[in-house]
């Protein structure tokens, strides 16, 4: 038994050491493959900034859905945010899913809305609407209000009423950026066959803002938070817009997607069953268009889209990532027929398995992989001068990573104007590594043992409200 188990560690410390290697390898591709986008776009924003540039262009019309459920802090300034945007022709549709607070009567004071009968045909089945509202200010701003279901299930009662042939699917607590529309259509309009598209990210928390626009994009002040802005900065800027090259993204965030209805509703709309209604959507549309010899572009780009007010809290952000994670999970189970399936090209051969082993199964490996290495060397069976340089090595190359994608960041779509600002990013960096990325493999198990416990709740997100902050 002794020996079986030392031939295990052996073996397994090995192993963690060649998962690490090709893991980073990847990250190291996607980064390569993201900076010229990521330089090419910043060029072509200089050519945007010209208020001209978009004038007499033919921009189709666009739908906005924002799910809201218990966002009275926040819906107030989210919703002026939307309103405001610099697009030719565009709605808003504000879906108040059953919320406890006060998110309904908010909006109905603030944009005074007035009931109007339903006009439009259900395509896709949703939870009973209690009523609909229309805005004496915004003539383009209709609420629905309507039993709670889930996000996926108010995604599809705005579906319903829908009037046009793009949608963008926003989270009512996120801050969107006032040419965002313009950004996000753009890849549509000038590339054959993109069906949906995605941006980056940022995040809110400490900014300065005024008149539906961010004026000041500041470094937080709270740890956790600040914590969060390098990694939205690292799986955005380099992430997702280095899978553009590698089949596409396998996810649209569900904070901000712009995607061809058309297609969505051919494939049933939004997935009820699962806390991870971004990803799944995403994968089906993959599923979808592969298995019909579809043509097609799934796309992120670099651009700051929108603004989101992240968690502050260690438990609801814990809740969040542990969420996310058996979001994850459910979805790669649900379309596990694309694993290794070479009838899904890059996507299922290469895109599909990675994000398996990279992103899924990363939290056990990283644990096991704790695990083993001091067991190992407490029984003599791994050098410590080999730990030690894996330790280095490990360390290094994520620290190599993350400033890559902070100085791109900074180079071509600079935001954080602060020399403070700017510093306080390095030292957040060296902190990841210091507790934070330990703790949240933990709440990633978490989502495992949720997941196999068939647990579908979606957990209390507390929001501050970007007005209350001082």
């Amino acid at each position: 038994m002794g020996n079986f188990f030392d031939t295990f560690i052996y073996y397994f410390s090995y192993f963690v050491v060649v998962y690490f290697v090709v893991l980073n390898s990847v990250y190291m591709i996607l980064l390569l493959f993201s900076t010229p986008q990521v330089f090419k776009r910043a060029q072509e924003l200089e050519i945007e900034e010209d208020e001209l540039f978009y004038q007499n262009k033919p921009f189709p019309p666009i739908t906005i859905i924002a799910p809201a459920y218990n966002e009275g802090p926040i819906v107030k300034d989210s919703l002026g945010f939307m309103l405001k945007l610099k697009y030719p022709h565009f709605e808003v549709i504000l879906v108040n899913d059953g919320s406890s607070d006060d998110t309904l009567d908010v909006v109905i004071k603030n944009f005074d809305l007035y009931k109007v009968p339903p006009a439009f045909q259900i395509k896709i089945k949703s939870k009973p609407i209690r009523a609909f509202y229309k805005s004496r200010t915004y003539p383009n701003l209709l609420v629905i209000d309507k039993e709670n279901g889930g996000k996926a299930d108010s995604l599809n009662a705005g579906l319903n009423a829908s009037q046009f042939s793009y949608f963008l699917a926003l989270d009512a607590d996120t801050l969107i950026a006032e040419d965002a529309l313009y950004r996000a259509i753009s890849p549509m309009i000038t590339q054959k066959n993109v069906i949906a598209t995605g941006g980056t990210v940022g995040v809110i928390n400490d900014c300065l803002f005024e008149d539906g626009k961010v004026v000041e994009v500041r470094f937080p002040r709270s740890y956790y938070a600040g914590i969060q802005v390098i990694e939205y900065i690292r799986a955005y800027l380099f992430g997702r817009v280095g899978w553009n090259w590698l089949g596409g993204n396998l996810v649209i965030s569900g904070a901000f997607g712009l995607f061809n209805k058309q297609i969505v509703l051919d494939n049933g709309g939004y997935l009820t069953e699962t806390v991870g209604e971004d990803l799944e959507l995403t994968l089906k549309l993959h599923n979808s268009q592969l298995s019909k010899g579809e043509r097609y572009k799934i796309v992120s780009i670099p651009d700051t889209v929108c603004w989101t007010e992240v968690p502050e809290d260690r438990g609801t952000l814990s809740r969040q990532r542990e969420r996310w994670h058996r979001g994850l999970i459910d979805s790669m189970f649900r379309h596990r027929r694309m694993f290794m399936n070479p009838k899904y090209g890059i996507t299922g051969i290469f895109t599909f398995p990675f994000f398996v082993f990279g992103e899924m199964l990363s939290p056990i490996i990283e644990l096991l992989g704790w695990l083993s290495f001091p067991v190992g060397l407490y029984l003599g069976i791994i050098n410590f001068k080999f730990f030690f340089l894996f330790l280095l090595a490990s360390v290094g190359l994520s620290l190599l990573l993350t400033f890559s994608s902070i100085l791109l960041a900074q180079v071509s779509l600079g935001k954080y104007h602060s020399e403070k600002d700017f510093l306080k990013m390095f030292l957040f960096t060296l902190l990841e590594n210091l507790g934070y990325r330990q703790i949240t493999v933990i709440w990633r198990l978490k989502g495992f043992i949720k997941y196999f416990q068939g647990n579908k709740s979606w957990g209390e997100m507390k929001r501050i409200g970007i007005t209350k902050r001082k």
